[in-house]
């Protein structure tokens, strides 16, 4: 048993992959409709807002982040629901609905708490470093805070599903990463920058949870038998030499009569 726990610590990575019997296919299914209409319901109102901004003309872009100003806090509730126009939101409706739908599947644990995290953190950020009189709106942070937290948290957790979601995301939407950096006018890296920093903060601090049971296999279940057996016949030896040898000294050495 202590050799096996010393190949748990010193060997190499291995994949956990999911018990099917912890996680039952009506279940996983459940959970997936769940977290796909979610975030279609989540993507429609988007598209709903935008729809009556630009019908009745309120121009619910002033309502964004405005860096520095008391009034721009609003923005921290509201950025992420507004858009600058139907390319604006197209841009960000793909990546909301597989990202947004990736956190709420495979993370069941912590997709609440995280997800005010990732609403809140990239406006505020947005606030504090912005440019005096610029105002930011659209949901690019959320994305990005998704980014962070889906593309490192399968790595981490060294799940087989989670690691195939991981790499998916950062082959997909890798090149987002340039967005972090103020090369394009008009972007609002800030915002993207907040949100990538707090999702590869929050997929650090959150990476012993949601971590799927793994799958045992027969084979294993043969080495643990096995190991446990080896053990005994060794503690079984030892028992028997330390026994032998305290019989003989307690004879003394022969006499002759």
């Amino acid at each position: 048993m202590i050799r096996r726990a010393m190949t748990q610590i010193s060997g190499p990575m291995h994949l956990n992959r999911p018990d099917a019997s912890a996680a039952t296919l009506k279940e996983s299914s459940h959970r997936f409709r769940g977290a796909l209409n979610t975030v279609l319901l989540f993507v429609a109102a988007l598209w709903a807002i935008l729809l009556l901004d630009q019908l009745l003309a309120f121009d619910l872009r002033s309502l964004g982040v405005k860096p520095h100003q008391p009034v721009g806090l609003l923005g921290l509730v509201t950025m992420p629901l507004l858009h600058g126009g139907f390319v604006h939101l197209l841009n960000n409706s793909l990546p909301t609905l597989l990202l947004g739908g990736a956190l709420l599947y495979f993370y069941p644990q912590t997709r609440w708490r995280v997800l005010p995290w990732f609403w809140l953190f990239p406006g505020a950020f947005v606030w504090l470093i912005g440019e005096d009189g610029s105002t930011h709106f659209g949901a690019s942070g959320l994305n990005f805070a998704l980014l962070g937290y889906v593309g490192l948290g399968g790595l981490l957790r060294r799940d087989a599903a989670m690691l195939a979601v991981s790499l998916a995301t950062l082959f997909y939407y890798g090149g987002m990463l340039s967005g972090v950096l103020p090369i394009e006018a008009g972007v609002s890296w800030e915002g993207h920058l907040g949100g990538l920093i707090v999702g590869l903060v929050l997929a650090i601090w959150f990476r012993r949870e949601d971590i799927p049971p793994r799958r045992r296999y027969d084979y294993e279940d043969e080495e643990d038998v096995d190991a446990d057996y080896e053990d005994f016949t060794e503690y079984g030896s030892e028992d028997s030499g330390e026994r032998g040898h305290g019989a003989s000294s307690d004879r003394g050495p022969p006499t002759l009569h």
